[in-house]
């Protein structure tokens, strides 16, 4: 994509790298803390008695919140400093992983996973922009990547992680197991972190984020009906509901004299087709994060920590390519990382369909190590490369709209993927084995389809890209 840059390297003061670390902290806290979890949702159907769709709120409603909490970032990371943020989001994910490590009931649990989801939702979006802000361009890949590394490999150890300790502590036991980790990130953070922010006149618009946050949540709630009453008349009624919500947001955001985020990025191609791909592959992700659990334990009849564990291969080995891409990147620019990323998430999601009728554990392994290799690379790169076409003034506007769309899309993906498996469960004839198979099955195919519709956009913004520099030429 974007060719690569080449100058003498500027040297980051020590205090930035560490203030990075207090928040690699708290995003790999709360990503592990978002998919532990999925490997429970049998045991905490079983014990607040609701569907398995229904338990997809615990993660699902986590996400959400991140998602709607990126959309003030914009706003947040010029008005106040990077500390005071990350200082909030530390507090918040402390506080309301002690909520649901207590809850006695499915409603407490869920505010505790509200709460929690604040942290995740600043922390990440603040990452990123310091990175973009505060490190030279020269090593914008590698930092990315390393950033990337923590938020795609900490979900993916998550089901790993959730597997061991829920086998001895139940749970709440995950709950409990990342409480260090904020306090530890509230210290660095208030030794380290130090920026000026621009400052603006502008007044935060909160009637533009309960919009955000009811098309959100409409659209989720309208992928959770598959799940318990197959494709009634609700849902189709919420369906049509949903995309007047986004169009009335766009419009009243761009009119307003204080907008969320500049909307108007999106019209240029080359933001527009990165951005889009970036947020779609966090659909990808979850997607995966959720369905394979529960299909090891429901259809493989694995233990809670076998099912962790099986995604645990792909997501160290993938983790590990994200800062070599980025150094790649820097070096060659972005195009081929991306373009050898892409083609292996594309294998490694079809080898799930099409190796589904004789799947195990070994080969769920080997799938998951294909798509997560590219994943991780892909992920990785897409996003800096984009930071490359705008300018300084508009990086606060482009990472709260890329935060927030892929937190958003994650969401999405979690609960589109669990419902579809567990319309499957509910409806489909046969025993559990059968009735998840079959309901695997579909999510697989559809996730294939994506990765493939990620691909079509990563091709776009490669040809728009070189439009554009054969203008400039």
């Amino acid at each position: 994509m974007s060719s690569a840059v080449q100058s003498t390297p500027l040297k980051t003061p020590a205090r930035v790298y560490w203030s990075l670390v207090s928040l690699v902290l708290l995003v790999m806290a709360g990503g592990v803390n978002d998919t532990a979890i999925n490997v429970d949702y049998p045991s905490i159907s079983r014990d607040f008695n609701i569907t398995l769709s229904d338990v997809s709120w615990v993660t699902m409603i986590y996400i959400l919140t991140g998602a709607i909490v990126m959309g003030s970032t914009a706003y947040l990371l010029k008005q106040f400093t990077a500390r005071s943020i990350a200082r909030f989001s530390a507090l918040s994910f402390l506080i309301g992983g002690i909520i649901c490590a207590l809850a006695t009931s499915y409603g407490v649990l869920l505010v505790g996973r509200i709460i929690q989801g604040t942290n995740f939702g600043l922390a990440s979006a603040t990452l990123f922009f310091l990175i973009f802000t505060e490190i030279p361009k020269e090593k914008l890949g590698f930092m990315s990547g390393l950033a990337s590394m923590a938020i795609s490999f900490s979900p993916a150890i998550g089901p790993s992680c959730g597997g061991i300790i829920s086998t001895d502590f139940s749970w709440r036991g995950v709950f409990w197991a990342c409480i260090p980790f904020p306090i530890i990130a509230f210290l660095l953070n208030e030794f380290f972190t130090r920026n000026t922010p621009e400052k603006t006149t502008t007044r935060f618009n909160y009637g533009l984020l309960i919009l955000l946050a009811i098309a959100f949540i409409s659209t989720d709630c309208t992928a959770t009906f598959i799940g318990n009453d197959n494709f009634n008349i609700f849902f189709w009624i919420l369906l049509c509901c949903d995309i007047p919500f986004f169009i009335l947001f766009g419009y009243v955001n761009q009119k307003s004299k204080n907008p969320l985020f500049d909307l108007s990025l999106l019209r240029r191609p080359v933001v527009f087709y990165g951005l889009i791909s970036y947020m779609i592959l966090n659909f990808i992700n979850l997607g995966y994060s959720v369905s394979i659990p529960t299909y090891v334990q429901d259809v493989l009849h694995g233990s809670i920590d076998i099912s962790g564990l099986v995604v645990l291969p792909g997501a160290m080995v993938g983790a590990l390519f994200a800062p070599l891409a980025g150094i790649w990147a820097d070096r060659h620019g972005y195009f081929h990382p991306i373009a050898f990323g892409t083609i292996s998430l594309v294998i490694g999601a079809f080898l799930f369909p099409l190796c589904h009728a004789c799947m195990s554990v070994t080969l769920i392994v080997i799938c998951y190590l294909f798509a997560r290799i590219g994943w991780n690379i892909t992920f990785a790169n897409i996003l800096p490369d984009t930071r490359l076409q705008v300018a300084e003034h508009e990086v606060a506007d482009l990472n709260a709209i890329g935060q927030m769309g892929a937190q958003f899309m994650a969401s999405f993906g979690a609960v589109l993927t669990t419902s579809l498996i567990s319309l499957s469960e509910l409806h489909y004839h046969g025993s559990l084995y059968t009735r998840v198979h079959h309901g695997a099955t579909i999510a697989y195919s559809m996730l294939a389809v994506v990765a493939v519709i990620v691909m079509v956009f990563i091709i776009c913004n490669f040809i728009t890209q070189r439009q554009t520099q054969k203008h400039v030429d």
